[in-house]
């Protein structure tokens, strides 16, 4: 299995971070290696999110469990 971690300080507060990870259909826009991104069902409490993901030569797709 590939992993890919990576780490980065950000200046936002809670609430703008909240916002950003609630946000999934953005993610292309900021995230590099997230070609795309759609709710596939969307709850009161969580939200599953498919995400299509390229790096470098590596790329696939992945469902995501969001929980707000």
């Amino acid at each position: 299995m590939i992993s890919i971690e990576k780490k980065k300080h950000l200046n936002f507060c809670a609430k703008e971070l909240y916002q950003f990870v609630a946000d999934v259909e953005s993610y292309s826009k900021f995230l590099p290696w997230c070609k795309s991104s759609i709710i596939k069902r969307n709850d009161e409490s969580y939200f599953i999110a498919k995400l299509e993901m390229e790096y470098l030569l590596f790329s696939g797709s992945f469902d995501s469990k969001v929980t707000l």
